[in-house]
């Protein structure tokens, strides 16, 4: 069996690739400043209740889904005993419907 050259194995469509580079941006922006194994629940409520000043709260719950993913594939690695979100509250889906309703809570 041959192995093909990581060019062809990885190959990804421009628009995932632009989905990828645009997470990791969003990732790195705030927790990238951390190692992986220093990032706590404390940490990550700071950067929740951060981008809740900035963002609506469905586009936080965008960037807290990817986040959690990135941290979930390192305990799958082991470079983590556990996932800090699962100590984090995501933010409050009613308010999420309200905003996009355009009702007041």
């Amino acid at each position: 069996m041959v192995a093909k050259p990581d060019s062809e194995r990885h190959q990804v469509r421009t628009s995932t690739l632009d989905s990828y580079r645009k997470f990791a941006s969003n990732l790195s922006d705030d927790i990238g400043t951390h190692r992986v194994v220093d990032v706590g629940p404390e940490t990550l409520t700071q950067w929740q209740s951060k981008l809740l000043d900035k963002y609506a709260p469905y586009t936080v719950l965008n960037r807290r889904k990817g986040s959690r993913q990135a941290f979930t594939e390192a305990v799958m690695f082991g470079l983590i005993p556990a996932n800090p979100f699962d100590l984090v509250t995501a933010p409050n889906q009613t308010v999420v419907l309200t905003k996009l309703l355009g009702r007041s809570a």
